[in-house]
């Protein structure tokens, strides 16, 4: 055999076992992606707090569900939020969204303080969750026992201990019913809500007794019977669950209810940066995992770990967060490792035309075969319709 054709043979085979591997590889790569995203794909539905419109929602009707941060020395007051819930009402009214029966829409408010809490002799420093609206619709943490707080019910002087605090504060989780002080107001223990979670969650949620008690007790607790207790309050998180008949509709009724200005793809496009400086931030949870979206957000990743407002996330959205971060870098991830599967089957589809393989040669003839019978019929039709004009005797 001549050292041309030897050659030959020999690069033939190099680049027979290069494509081997890298088809190997891509079958290992294609491996990796299928079970990292058969194991990633329900991680989010654990966030129960991110659930609330699954939950909510039925029909054919689509929900969103948006949130509302304020800063600390800037939430909004319950005279405030009585008026935003007008403004969204009249808005689903004048959208015609509003149902005939039922509620067709729920909303909730919620800040976060630190409280100290007794039994006979032990006092202790609770975190303090002050809760308004469907509170546990949006947060529908386990109970232990016991009871959610009723949203229509007048009686403030409530709470609802989580079980680290049940235990330290009664020596017991079973205390529906139990009676305990703050300040020098009796609260009935209403439930006890289970404070295991997960790692990540234990993490936000901290290692601390904390208890929830109504919005309205703040305004009640030191202030005479005549005192409107409206002005006392701010909240510094609104939630709402709202229909959502086409995209971003929840998103811009609430924003627009809050008056907050919402800048649209290409302003921020323009600036560059979704920093918000002061002022209220404003969230659609119900979308937060799209895919669109995670990519749009791992775009803009190098601004949004800069904190420029005054807002202090509350303990699930602060987990929310980190569940948004981590699936933005496993979908980048995802992606880097699917460009050499990509790039492969784009040369293999390159090969196969440039040199006519058996599948595209049998493909080609069909589709040349299906044209010429196509062409042959489209002839055969227009020689009849001429034949009775070029004689008309024998019509």
């Amino acid at each position: 055999m001549s050292k041309k054709r030897t050659g030959k043979l020999h690069r033939v085979i190099r680049r027979h076992k290069l494509m081997t591997g890298i088809i190997m590889a891509d079958i290992i790569i294609l491996i990796i992606v299928l079970t990292v995203s058969a194991c990633e794909r329900d991680r989010h539905l654990r966030l129960i707090s991110q659930q609330a419109a699954a939950r909510w929602q039925g029909g054919d009707t689509s929900y969103a569900q948006v949130s509302v941060f304020y800063p600390e020395d800037g939430g909004v007051g319950l005279s405030e939020i009585k008026g935003i819930e007008n403004s969204i009402n009249s808005q689903l009214y004048e959208d015609s969204n509003m149902t005939a029966a039922g509620r067709t829409w729920i909303d909730a408010y919620s800040y976060k303080t630190s409280l100290d809490i007794r039994f006979d002799t032990t006092t202790v420093t609770a975190t303090t969750y002050c809760v308004g609206g469907d509170y546990f619709q949006f947060h529908n943490i386990k109970l232990y026992s016991g009871n959610y707080f009723d949203p229509e019910d007048t009686d403030y002087f409530k709470v609802i201990l989580d079980t680290d605090m049940a235990w330290t504060l009664f020596g017991s989780k079973n205390v529906q019913g139990m009676k305990c002080w703050i300040g020098d107001y009796i609260f009935t223990v209403e439930g006890v809500v289970d404070s295991s979670t997960s790692d990540m969650e234990q993490q936000a949620y901290g290692n601390y007794n904390a208890i929830y008690i109504p919005i309205g007790a703040i305004g009640k607790m030191g202030v005479s019977e005549d005192t409107d207790i409206s002005e006392n309050i701010k909240a510094t998180c609104y939630e709402v669950v709202l229909p959502n008949p086409i995209q971003n509709y929840g998103y811009n009724v609430v924003a627009e209810a809050c008056g907050i200005t919402v800048q649209s793809d290409e302003e921020k496009q323009e600036s560059k940066s979704s920093l918000s400086f002061g002022g209220a931030e404003i969230v659609e949870n119900s979308s937060r995992f799209d895919i669109l979206k995670l990519y749009k957000s791992a775009m803009s990743r190098k601004y949004q770990d800069m904190i420029t407002s005054g807002i202090t996330y509350p303990f699930w959205e602060n987990v929310a967060r980190y569940e948004t971060h981590r699936s933005e870098r496993i979908l980048i991830f995802l992606t880097v490792l699917m460009i050499l599967p990509i790039a492969t089957a784009c040369y293999i589809v390159y090969l196969l035309w440039k040199y006519k393989s058996v599948p595209f040669r049998i493909l080609w003839s069909k589709l040349m075969d299906k044209r010429e019978q196509r062409l042959v019929q489209s002839y055969e039709r227009r020689l009849q319709e001429k034949r009775p004009e070029e004689h008309p005797e024998e019509a």
